[in-house]
C-alpha cells in the first residue's frame, strides 16, 4: 500500500485474521511458522478486554454473549509494519506468508481422515 506525501500514517498495525477453516492452521501455528522464518508478529487485541483481569469482573456471560469477540481475538495476527520498512521486506513477508499457507493446504489436501494418501509409484 502506497501513501501520498500529503497522507498521514501511524504505521501502527497491519493485522490479518487467521481463520483455521480457511487457512488450515490457527493464528498461533502461523505465528510460529513466521517466527521460524525470522518474521516477528504480534497478537494484538488478545485477550479481548472482557477477559483481561482489570475488566473481567464487569463481564456477565449470562447477559452478554461475546463469543464473536473471542473468535475474532483468537485469530488476529499483526504483521511487521513501520515507516522505514523496505518494499523488499514487505514482499518477502507476503511471499513467506503465501508459501506457508500454500504448504499447509497441500499437507491437508494430501491427507484423508488423518491418513496420508497413497500415491502410485512413478507419479
Amino acid at each position: 500500500q502506497k501513501t501520498h506525501a500529503s497522507d498521514t500514517n501511524t504505521y501502527k498495525d497491519y493485522s490479518i485474521h487467521v481463520t483455521p477453516e480457511i487457512l488450515g492452521m490457527t493464528r498461533d501455528v502461523l505465528a510460529n511458522a513466521l517466527f521460524d522464518e525470522n518474521i516477528e508478529t504480534k497478537k494484538y487485541f488478545y485477550p479481548p478486554l472482557h477477559q483481561q483481569s482489570l475488566y473481567s469482573r464487569f463481564h456477565d456471560p449470562a447477559r452478554n454473549d461475546l463469543s464473536q469477540t473471542e473468535l475474532l481475538a483468537d485469530g488476529i495476527l499483526s504483521l511487521p509494519i513501520y515507516e522505514s520498512l523496505p518494499d523488499e521486506t514487505v514482499s518477502a513477508v507476503a511471499e513467506t506468508l503465501e508459501r506457508i499457507v500454500h504448504s499447509q493446504r497441500e499437507r491437508r489436501a494430501s491427507t484423508i481422515e488423518g491418513e496420508p494418501r497413497r500415491v502410485a509409484a512413478g507419479r
